[in-house]
């Protein structure tokens, strides 16, 4: 019950060309390797529901994912939030922007979004 976005994101050159091919530098949250090269993205699930019927059982779950790009300089951190918005944008929806920063541990520049999707059952 996670919406399966990672084959479009390997198969779109410029995610691929920003976060690496092999692999390509998109983690679940928490598993993104110790010294991994920048820019990275993480992704978490942030909260998600079924799509509830009378009468029927839920045929499409809908899911909001936060997308945390990671890079040595924010204009790298936010080309890697532009190539997998852009995407993922036929798929999904942007809803929000969540914030720039600093990373508390690594220093790195940080950019936060989340999208939106529906997945059948």
């Amino acid at each position: 019950m996670y919406p399966i976005f990672f084959p479009t994101l390997t198969a779109t050159m410029a995610v691929t060309t920003a976060l690496g091919s092999n692999p390509t530098r998109v983690y679940p949250h928490g598993e993104a390797p110790q010294g991994v090269s920048l820019p990275y993205a993480t992704h978490q699930l942030v909260t998600g529901s079924p799509e509830n019927y009378l009468g029927n059982t839920a045929d499409m779950d809908g899911f909001r994912v936060q997308f945390n790009c990671y890079g040595t300089t924010a204009t790298a951190a936010r080309n890697a939030a532009k190539v997998i918005r852009e995407a993922l944008e036929s798929g999904a929806y942007l809803v929000s922007f969540n914030g720039t920063g600093r990373d508390a541990d690594t220093n790195n520049y940080t950019y936060s979004f989340d999208m939106e999707f529906m997945a059948e059952r």
